[in-house]
């Protein structure tokens, strides 16, 4: 079970479990990602991972491991991508071993979640974001 997310006098609040939930992620992707690497047999020769387009940076420092074990390092590290723009992740890009992150502000994120669920347990309308006010590229 993952983290429990509630509502409460306008707050979100979420239990303890999100540090072991964290682990538990580094940990289940880099068992995924060594099955990828022994089945597909990807290696820094002849059969080269060219990228991993990884929706966390979580899951990117999950990846880098494996991709060390394999042989991997910074001269022919695939390109590795994230989100969060977490401090590890900052690190590794450093040390190009990931090649970007994208970050996305925490705060505004959790007002618009409030937000939305505020709405949808009063039954109202949700206004949501457009292409008019805001440039996206």
């Amino acid at each position: 079970m993952g983290a429990v997310y509630t509502l409460q006098d306008g707050r979100i609040e979420c239990d303890a479990s999100m540090q072991s939930q964290l682990l538990r992620t580094i940990t289940e992707s880099g068992k995924r990602m060594e099955h990828i690497m022994n089945k597909a047999g990807y290696g820094p020769g002849d059969n080269r991972l060219d990228a991993v387009l990884s929706p966390t940076d979580t899951i990117s420092k999950a990846v880098i491991q494996v991709l060390k074990q394999h042989g991997y390092c910074d001269e022919n590290m695939p390109v590795i991508t994230g989100q969060d723009g977490r401090l590890d992740a900052l690190t590794a890009i450093k040390s190009r071993e990931q090649a970007m992150t994208i970050y996305k502000e925490k705060e505004r994120l959790c007002y618009e979640a409030l937000y939305i669920a505020q709405c949808l347990k009063n039954n109202q309308y949700v206004k949501y974001n457009d292409a008019v006010t805001y440039h996206n590229g």
